[in-house]
């Protein structure tokens, strides 16, 4: 290899159809390096929504979470993923976590077993696990500047066991250096951690990669034993290049990088078998109810004083469910790396559910107020379009594939007569809805035909239709324009005896906050030891 091909296997390229992509080697038959999210799901279209990591953790049986691990290995594959980025094998360890349900807890022991067989399950479908984030990276706020002080003991004892297990028994073919510090030093250029512990102290062989911010520095972070940066060439582009010739970088360390990146390659048939395509149906219905049981699984009562649970359905008239994630906006997914959006046709809320148990022989009162929900690639929390601020808006973003047309549903919080909704795009006029469909329906899973079709010429877009009685209101996005639109305010009205429309009044639910709300941020706070020392 040319010291030029061997620099452009350490960083990623700007190639479409993964989160990160080395290129390939044409001269040399190396194929490409596809890199993707996954810690619950494959992160693509046309994959399963998996139950979130710490359910599967919550199962206390490593065998679930081995099943979960295939169904993610066997879709990333499909849709030709070569290297799975998950698990997220971080702790619990602080109140301001944000991503604590992609891990399994806080205890390192359950994070172990749960992360080793993760692990496993990915990797014996031909695609390699990344473990992630090494190490301590235990807060999304300032994430890529938070320095964790912790002692060796507490490092040994409480953060390096789950990494530790998952690379010694579960093989891991990569492991994702964090964006934080540890100990004054950012892990992606730390000697001691990645060098030393993880390749010296635990004999891992496999390659070393960056959170998606890169590598913090040039010829720290390569002589630290850092392989790849992602998920641009960054500091490891010409500046690395520079650094070779100058001798800043030893050639046996650019050689090190490269042979650890073409072993796992070897070693998962990259070179064998041709790759899967990114437009792939992955999911499948064994895979969805894998899901489903899984989820249930890992549904456990701590507690269950006087036998209150389970309901005897023959002595339950009636149960009252509140609150918009039990119907109207289920949570199907959280945020940072492993939202993947649900099929709604796979989704079973808890409504739906307490009703069919309870069957015939009582009553399922869902009481909400209005709330909204929407499947969407823009951004902005759909509940902002009824929260009487002009200034706040939902969007649709860019349209998406025609099978995948996104929309917006309005829960009114119970049956209204209705022949007409207005939305209203607020500060932002040209992104007024262009082509829409608008669709009512009484239990939020009928809808029939559209009652309304239309292309918007201008904000506030007024759509009437004949009146009818529903509960839920959907306005699907059609149309090929490359413009977002948005809605601020979103109101619906029927006539009145005298023919004038009155304004349906929308009354506040308990509202949840869904994947893309902003939540409020939280105050720093300063961790000290019994002895008043920085640390936790």
């Amino acid at each position: 290899m040319t010291t030029d091909e061997k620099l452009s296997m350490t960083h990623g390229t700007q190639l479409p159809g993964y989160d990160g992509v080395v290129a390939p080697i044409a001269r040399l038959c190396i194929p490409a390096l596809n890199l993707q999210d996954g810690g619950a799901g494959v992160v693509m279209g046309g994959t399963t929504a998996m139950p979130a990591p710490i359910a599967a953790a919550a199962t206390f049986d490593p065998s679930i979470e081995r099943t979960y691990g295939t169904v993610v290995g066997n879709e990333a594959h499909t849709k030709g993923v070569s290297v799975n980025l998950g698990p997220n094998v971080n702790l619990e360890r602080d109140p301001r976590g944000g991503r604590v349900f992609e891990g399994a807890g806080e205890d390192p022991y359950l994070a172990g077993a749960m992360a080793t067989n993760y692990v496993q399950g990915v990797q014996s479908q031909g695609v390699m696990a990344d473990i992630k984030h090494f190490v301590a990276n235990d807060t999304e706020q300032n994430r890529n500047n938070g320095d964790a002080i912790v002692d060796e003991r507490t490092l040994n004892e409480m953060y390096y066991p789950a990494f530790k297990q998952a690379v010694q028994q579960g093989h891991a073919a990569s492991i994702m250096a964090a964006t934080s510090l540890l100990n004054g030093v950012h892990d992606n250029e730390n000697s001691y951690l990645l060098k030393q512990t993880a390749k010296q102290d635990w004999g891992f062989d496999g390659f070393v990669v960056t959170d998606w911010d890169g590598a913090r520095s040039t010829v720290q972070a390569a002589n630290a034993e850092l392989d790849l940066t992602m998920p641009t060439p960054g500091n490891f582009g010409q500046p690395l290049a520079d650094a070779v010739r100058a001798g800043q970088v030893s050639m046996a360390v650019l050689n090190d990088k490269v042979v650890r990146l073409l072993t796992e390659e070897f070693t998962y048939g990259l070179f064998d078998h041709p790759a899967g395509s990114p437009g792939a149906v992955a999911t499948t219905p064994a895979h969805v109810q894998t899901a489903q049981d899984i989820a249930a699984a890992g549904t456990v009562l701590m507690k269950n004083d006087g036998s209150l649970l389970p309901l005897d359905p023959n002595n339950t008239p009636s149960v009252a469910v509140i609150g918009e994630a039990a119907k109207a906006a289920p949570i199907t997914g959280g945020g940072g790396s492993s939202h993947v959006p649900a099929d709604t046709g796979s989704v079973v809320s808890i409504v739906d559910g307490i009703t069919k148990r309870l069957g015939s022989a009582g009553r399922v009162d869902y009481i909400n107020g209005w709330n909204a929900s929407a499947f969407a690639s823009g951004g902005g929390a759909p509940a902002s379009m009824l929260d009487n601020d002009p200034n706040t808006r939902w969007s649709s973003g860019t349209p998406m594939a025609p099978d995948q047309n996104q929309y917006v549903t309005v829960d009114m919080g119970g049956p209204q007569k209705i022949d007409q909704i207005t939305m209203d795009s607020g500060a932002s006029t040209g992104d007024y809805a262009r082509g829409y469909q608008v669709y009512l329906s009484t239990d939020g899973t009928t809808w029939g035909g559209p009652v309304a079709i239309g292309t918007g010429t201008a904000s506030p877009s007024v759509v009437d239709f004949p009146e009818q009685t529903a509960r839920y209101v959907k306005v699907v996005q059609t149309g090929t324009s490359s413009s977002w639109w948005s809605i601020a305010e979103f109101t619906a009205a029927d006539k009145n005896a005298s023919g004038t429309e009155v304004t349906l009044p929308r009354t506040g639910g308990v509202h949840v906050p869904a994947v893309n709300d902003t939540l409020p941020t939280v105050p720093g706070a300063q961790f000290t030891t019994s002895a008043g020392t920085p640390g936790l």
